[in-house]
């Protein structure tokens, strides 16, 4: 006799873990992307402008700015309501 597993095992169990860990797992990648990208793109038009290193400066800050406000919008998917274990629970 086969022993099939549920639709879903809770809140605690694995098909959670991995649905959170999806939702936020584009963090970890997004802020060596924009602050990667922002600095690229000043050192680039530092080239067109000769205003080296400043628009560079300004590009890793920008980056930094994106990659802040993703980490906040992920952030704010914490629903820190406890349920039963005093766990805080994800929306999304």
């Amino acid at each position: 006799m086969a022993v099939t597993p549920p639709d879903d095992d809770g809140p605690a169990g694995l098909r959670a873990w991995v649905r959170q860990l999806g939702s936020l797992g584009h963090v970890g990648i997004m802020f060596p992307v924009s602050i990667g990208f922002g600095m690229l793109i000043g050192r680039w038009l530092d080239g067109k402008f000769d205003t080296a290193p400043w628009l560079m400066l300004g590009g890793f800050v920008l980056g930094v700015a994106t990659a802040m406000r993703e980490l906040l919008r992920a952030a704010a998917t914490l629903d820190d309501t406890p349920d039963d274990d005093n766990k805080p629970r994800w929306r999304g």
